[in-house]
């Protein structure tokens, strides 16, 4: 009859080591001024809009991962 030992403590934080990403900087900028041509456009309608919005939150999201 084997008897169960106790689990290893695994420690409740992982170290903050994410690995970098060359492309993540030029993504944001374009992204947000992507977004800034977008929302000063009027000529397209409403893809600028949809534009706007999609671009915004990748820019968002990526300054967000950068900082």
């Amino acid at each position: 009859m084997q008897i169960p030992s106790t689990p290893q403590s695994v420690p409740l934080v992982q170290p903050l080591t994410q690995p970098y990403q060359p492309l993540l900087g030029p993504l944001t900028a374009a992204a947000s001024l992507s977004a800034f041509l977008a929302w000063n456009t009027t000529s397209v309608g409403s893809l600028a809009l949809a534009m706007f919005i999609v671009s915004f939150i990748v820019g968002v999201w990526g300054l967000w991962a950068v900082c």
